[in-house]
């Protein structure tokens, strides 16, 4: 029955996207902990439903975002009411050679550097929301002064300020 469709689609491990009738274009982050009959006759209904939301005040998630960055800076508009944390990618990274880096900056104060082992074009990954970045595949340290940029909703630029190349920013659109 009912019970057992949703029970198997919970059971599937998760975390899952939970939607909402009223916000069809958004969801929360949640885990299935668990569920039990109601009184239905035959005990097909669901009397209640136990989930976990993956965050202290669950957050509705929108579409995923994400913008081409040269070293031309590009205004882009960040939807929600919560900011969102971005993460970058490059398979055409070429450091500074005047600094040695490679890096993306917004709102021409936040900024995000990394060391460039080699001159040629790197593949750099850069994820400002778990503080994690990559050259090649392997674990990089970003600089000492750089930070890690959440995007506030509203109006931001970006552009490669250090190298060149071009990189793909993306973030997930977040309300309270």
């Amino acid at each position: 029955g009912r019970k057992d469709e949703l029970s198997a689609v919970l059971h599937q491990g998760g975390p899952f996207a939970l939607y909402l009738r009223n916000h069809p274009d958004e969801y929360y982050i949640a885990r299935f902990v668990s569920m039990s009959e109601g009184d239905r006759i035959g005990g097909t209904g669901i009397g209640y439903l136990e989930l976990n939301f993956m965050a202290d005040d669950p957050l509705r998630y929108g579409p995923m975002k994400s913008l081409a960055v040269t070293t031309s800076s590009v205004t882009f508009y960040v939807e929600g009411s919560t900011p969102a944390a971005i993460s970058i990618a490059s398979d055409t990274a070429v450091r500074s050679s005047s600094s040695g880096v490679w890096g993306v900056r917004f709102d021409d104060q936040d900024f995000v550097h990394i060391g460039i082992p080699v001159s040629t074009a790197s593949s750099v990954a850069i994820d400002c929301e778990n503080r994690t970045a990559s050259v090649n595949n392997a674990t990089a340290m970003v600089t000492l002064d750089s930070d890690w940029p959440i995007l506030k909703p509203g109006v931001h630029t970006a552009r490669i300020d250090q190298g060149s190349g071009s990189a793909t920013v993306t973030w997930q659109e977040r309300s309270a």
